[in-house]
């Protein structure tokens, strides 16, 4: 976030170059004055950058509808567009876009409406990122008891439970 922060400020001062080198520069020469601020100014960071991640969803959401719009005045094309976030990190809502002429079809069609469609989404994204972090777990559980077990078949080593502790 500091380098970050840092990087915004070069761009404000007209700072412009195409060095592939910037971040580790950057980094290198921001790194005693990172370590000079205080708990609170590191904090302060952190909720600055809080607040661009929001706003640069935002805008991009809004680029979005506005790319979908003028894809259908072209085209004539329809669209529905559904976006969640998944994770309770990032404070923002569903967002829910349909161009005219589809406005009602989730509900006509499918029988359920948009604000209950996403608010599904939103659950189930969040919920899935904890069940496909505990999968991970359980999955690396399962190797490293399989690695445990071929070792111990492998060579004359025994479990011996009555001297474990």
């Amino acid at each position: 976030m500091f380098c970050w922060k840092k990087h915004c400020l070069a761009n404000e001062n007209g700072s412009t170059t195409s060095n592939k080198w910037v971040l580790p520069d950057l980094v290198m020469a921001s790194k005693q004055e990172y370590g000079q601020l205080s708990t609170d100014e590191k904090q302060h960071l952190v909720k600055e950058f809080s607040e661009f991640r929001i706003n640069d969803v935002t805008h991009i959401l809004k680029a979005i509808k506005n790319e979908l719009h003028n894809l259908k005045s072209c085209t004539s094309i329809k669209t529905i567009f559904y976006a969640t976030h998944g994770t309770t990190d990032l404070p923002l809502q569903g967002v829910a876009f349909n161009t005219k002429g589809i406005e009602d079809f989730m509900g006509t069609v499918m029988g359920i409406g948009t604000q209950d469609l996403v608010s599904k989404m939103e659950g189930f994204a969040v919920q899935g990122a904890a069940k496909n972090h505990q999968q991970c777990v359980s999955q690396l559980h399962a190797v490293i008891c399989e690695i445990i077990n071929c070792k111990l078949c492998d060579s004359k080593v025994k479990m011996q439970w009555m001297h474990y502790f």
